[in-house]
């Protein structure tokens, strides 16, 4: 009687909890690792990629939805096939799949509604519409392709706005984005210094049959310097408030660090659009601090970045290249209040847009018809104009206006001391903003990478703006508060 009495009871496990069990997961690392060891002579791309996959699949069935989704949010920049779709489009639908999952078995929470869900539905069945208008068989099967990554960035957009829930995981996010930029600036000096070298292999990339012609500048990851560019500006207001923020010397450094690459990479793409809008943004960003900037602060930063610049072009021009970026601005020419480098581009595709007013072409934008040289559009505006219509361009405007308007800080902003929501709601809508301003003469259509970052800003501003109007979350016990970590917390008063 003893006996059966302190015989230890067994449960059958959940079948979802025996298949990602470490029983199983450790076994298949063992696997993979020694066949990846028996091949290391003779390794193939395929297999390379494969064990990618199979690396990442372990990650996401063994980590929280919010910290895959910032493992994601490093990897996404570096796309590569994998036999039926590119591993971006396979990745977020393991992602969602998983999600979907843990819902049947009461382990995520339910999904929350978003100020633009409407417009998302309205967005996808324009791009499906569009398809009416296409005429040939490759224009369909590149259409399809497109419509991939439209998917993909939408699915995206839904799993952070329901895996973030919590100031901590917004932060986690945020913090892989600044791996992801150094990432980023890595492989664009390398393709400077390197004169035009790779450090991210053409055969492992998938491009989705886009052009990474740069024009002689460099482009980094996403192939094309206007990208390049404009990502850096944006990101710049980011790494700034999160160096701001950290409490530790060595986080400061990785931070400032990036805020300095950020200006190299606009210098040494030459872009002036990536200029002016990192002009603009801090103009904004001061704006939005004007109750709590001082005359010496103001003083003493303004000649800091004078003579930054000036250093910078000068060394661009006499050591590192040819064109400056000051000198590409004062060069500047307008035709009809047209820049001279966009008249050609605006002009071709403004003659081709009324042949399908409403709906457009459909969604792939062919750089290979017509007679003559074909231009990107050069202004995502035009490129939904020309895609989808007066009416998908409307669904554009709408959807990117409304983010800029429901992410719009209520109250004032403390960048350094307010609660790191707030402060990331501000970042984030001037994040927006400059993307939306940046588009007018660049388009994020242009490869399979960039529109994921555009679902991602998105959905950070919801989720920001969504935490903010919750209000500061309960108070922890000493023990969990000295666990959590301090890069973006609020600095304390002693500080």
């Amino acid at each position: 009687m003893n006996g059966s009495v302190n015989r230890r009871i067994r449960y059958a496990r959940p079948i979802h909890e025996l298949i990602f069990s470490s029983w199983v997961t450790v076994p298949l690392a063992l696997l993979l690792g020694a066949f990846v060891a028996s091949q290391f002579f003779s390794l193939t791309p395929r297999y390379l990629k494969l064990g990618a996959g199979l690396l990442f699949l372990l990650a996401v069935t063994r980590l929280p939805l919010a910290r895959s989704l910032a493992l994601f949010s490093v990897i996404f920049v570096v796309p590569t096939f994998i036999f039926l779709a590119d591993t971006n489009v396979l990745f977020l639908g393991l992602l969602m799949l998983v999600w979907l999952v843990q819902m049947t078995f009461g382990r995520a929470s339910r999904p929350v509604r978003t100020p633009i869900d409407w417009a998302i539905w309205a967005y996808l069945g324009i791009h499906a519409l569009s398809f009416i208008n296409v005429d040939s068989t490759f224009g369909l099967m590149n259409g399809l392709g497109v419509m991939q990554f439209l998917v993909a960035g939408i699915v995206f957009f839904v799993l952070l706005v329901n895996g973030i829930r919590t100031e901590d995981q917004l932060a986690g996010v945020l913090r892989a984005l600044s791996i992801t930029s150094g990432f980023i600036f890595v492989t664009a000096l390398v393709e400077f210094f390197g004169k035009g070298y790779q450090l991210v292999p053409e055969w492992f990339l998938y491009r989705g049959g886009h052009s990474t012609a740069t024009g002689g500048r460099i482009g980094g990851i996403f192939g094309f310097h206007g990208l390049l560019a404009d990502y850096s500006a944006m990101m710049f207001y980011l790494h700034l408030t999160q160096a701001r923020r950290a409490t530790k010397t060595s986080h400061r450094v990785w931070y400032g660090s990036l805020c300095v690459l950020c200006l190299v990479m606009i210098a040494l793409s030459v872009n002036r659009g990536g200029a002016a809008i990192w002009v603009l943004g801090g103009l904004y960003y001061m704006w939005l601090q004007r109750e709590r900037l001082r005359f010496d602060q103001i003083a003493l930063a303004v000649p800091v970045l004078v003579v930054g610049s000036l250093s910078l072009e000068a060394i661009t021009g006499k050591w590192l290249s040819r064109l400056t970026l000051f000198g590409r601005i004062a060069n500047t020419q307008f035709q009809r209040g047209i820049p001279d480098t966009r008249i050609e581009a605006w002009t071709a595709i403004l003659r081709k847009i009324p042949d399908h007013l409403w709906i457009g072409h459909g969604p792939f934008y062919d750089l290979k018809g017509g007679r003559g040289v074909v231009y990107w559009p050069h202004s995502a505006y035009l490129f939904y104009f020309y895609t989808t219509g007066f009416v998908g361009l409307m669904i554009f405007v709408w959807l990117i206006g409304k983010v800029i308007w429901v992410s719009r800080p209520r109250t004032r902003v403390n960048f350094v001391r307010g609660s790191m929501a707030s402060a990331a709601q501000a970042v984030l809508h001037l994040q927006v903003l400059m993307f939306a301003v940046a588009q007018i003469r660049d388009e994020h259509q242009r490869g399979n990478v960039y529109v994921y970052l555009m679902w991602m800003l998105f959905a950070l501003a919801v989720v920001a703006t969504r935490l903010v109007k919750q209000g500061p979350p309960p108070a922890t016990d000493e023990g969990a508060a000295d666990a959590l970590e301090p890069i973006l917390r609020p600095r304390s008063a002693s500080s």
